[in-house]
């Protein structure tokens, strides 16, 4: 019976109670009829009826209490295993809600982060357009009025150097561009910061207002640093441009450098820090300061300056520190790690372009697919004293190379061009003339295998844009190269 109420339930155990008592009931009935025939354990006399229904009487006492025991045991289980039950669905049910939620929360937050993306090449783009606009209205300006009517003497200087100071601001833009992007090549230099702060200062003497005074504090003993010249003047740059604009009224800008400890980090660094006397910053914009696109000019900044040189310092092993208080002016400070005993003994040391004799006879091979920069390139080396021959694949340059009769001593070629890729073109070009050198010119390079030698100084390398003056004294000093 016990077993039949935890099994079936309490219908059964009502029904079995029911069935054992007639049971009973049928067999004293038998007995009495058949006098004694059946032997019944507990019943003094078989053949009497009234000892059956005592029997039963008894039975239905003490099967009725444990009855009763065995229902309450049963509705007690069911009814926690309803509330169990009750509570798994209650458990499933939240969960789907909380999925549902999720994922309707990571939706949104990737439509936030998608509208967010937009606004911000938005405003890259509107800062961009400004900067390029700003130096192609110079550019095109100023050659529309030499074309109109040719100036003559310093009113010429004065229009070719206004050109090429917007040719300049383009090329910086581009940069920006690069180094955010992490396009950028890499080759690192020994820079003496002596060195790099004076060429700086001779360059914002000219370029700052006259109502900002330049100072400058350089400490005795400062070790040299190994990073990209070109990359290092362009942090230097944005930092005091950047200076310029937080003085509008006029004010100091100090250029300095120290040899720096920090308890925090293993190691001395060399500090080069850009002061001003500006606006300064308040908490909110300090903490943003370096983030993409994130900038206090409005319409007039694309975001890239201060996030391209957090890059550009990340990428040489350094760091940027920044303390600015409002009203009170900022301090930002480059840490960048002293140049080891192998990168002393082994690059050239300095910012500033030696003058290389052009070797005698030397032929170099032009690589170019873009006619008019094809056309400088072979222009400017031939004024130099280069021969120079010209192709504008890099197909094209394997087969002038296979027909060539002479030695060719440089290979001058682009990255990007139709056809076999620049890789393959150098390692088939160096199979012809093992001897010769190499100088890749381009604006970014997308090839790793490429990269990783310009980076290791196996390649030399031109950025793109360049004059035909560096483009001389580049290759001069990759012909003379140990």
């Amino acid at each position: 019976m016990v077993s039949a109420g935890l099994l079936l339930g309490r219908r059964a155990l009502v029904m079995t109670f029911a069935f054992v008592l007639c049971l009973i009931l049928a067999i004293g009935y038998f007995q009495q009829q058949s006098h004694g025939l059946l032997i019944a354990p507990g019943v003094s006399d078989p053949t009497r009826i009234q000892n059956w229904v005592r029997t039963a009487v008894t039975f239905s006492l003490f099967t009725g209490v444990l009855a009763v025991a065995v229902m309450f045991v049963v509705s007690h289980i069911e009814r926690a295993l309803d509330e169990r039950t009750a509570a798994l669905e209650q458990v499933r049910r939240e969960q789907l809600q909380r999925a549902q939620t999720e994922n309707a929360l990571d939706a949104a937050q990737r439509t936030i982060l998608q509208m967010q993306k937009l606004e911000a090449v938005g405003r890259l783009a509107g800062g961009v357009a400004h900067d390029f606009n700003n130096a192609l209205v110079v550019i095109l300006g100023w050659v529309d009025l030499l074309r109109a009517r040719p100036p003559r003497g310093q009113e010429l200087q004065e229009a070719l150097d206004a050109i090429a100071d917007a040719g300049h601001r383009a090329a910086d833009l581009t940069k920006q561009l690069l180094a955010f992007g992490g396009r950028a090549v890499v080759v690192p230099q020994v820079v003496q910061p002596q060195a790099a702060i004076a060429e700086l200062t001779r360059m914002l003497e000219r370029v700052l207002p006259e109502n900002i005074r330049i100072q400058s504090r350089i400490a005795k003993d400062i070790p040299a640093v190994c990073v990209d010249p070109s990359q290092l003047h362009q942090v230097l740059l944005n930092l005091c441009l950047n200076a310029r604009d937080a003085m509008p009224r006029g004010g100091t800008l100090e250029l300095s450098a120290a040899l720096i400890s920090e308890q925090q980090a293993a190691g001395p660094w060399v500090g080069i820090s850009v002061r001003d006397t500006g606006v300064g910053m308040d908490r909110e914009t300090l903490d943003k300061a370096f983030d993409p696109f994130f900038t206090t000019k409005g319409a007039l900044g694309s975001g890239l300056g201060l996030s391209s040189v957090h890059g550009i310092v990340e990428q040489s092993g350094g760091h940027v520190r920044v303390e600015s208080v409002p009203e009170l002016g900022s301090t930002f400070t480059i840490l960048l790690p002293p140049a080891d005993a192998h990168a002393l003994a082994t690059t050239p040391a300095g910012l500033e372009p030696r003058a290389i004799a052009v070797p005698s006879g030397a032929t170099v091979l032009v690589v170019e697919d873009d006619d008019a920069v094809r056309k400088l390139m072979v222009a400017a080396l031939r004024n130099a004293g280069y021969q120079v021959i010209e192709a504008e694949s890099g197909s094209a340059a394997l087969e002038l190379a296979r027909r060539y009769r002479g030695s060719i001593d440089l290979l001058c070629t682009d990255c990007i061009m139709p056809g076999i890729s620049s890789s393959q073109l150098i390692a088939d070009f160096q199979v012809l003339f093992p001897r010769a050198r190499v100088l890749v010119c381009s604006g970014h390079i997308e090839e790793q295998a490429l990269r990783g030698q310009i980076e290791r100084n196996h390649l030399r390398y031109l950025s793109k844009p360049f004059t035909g003056t560096e483009l001389v004294r580049v290759a001069a000093e990759t012909l003379t190269a140990n």
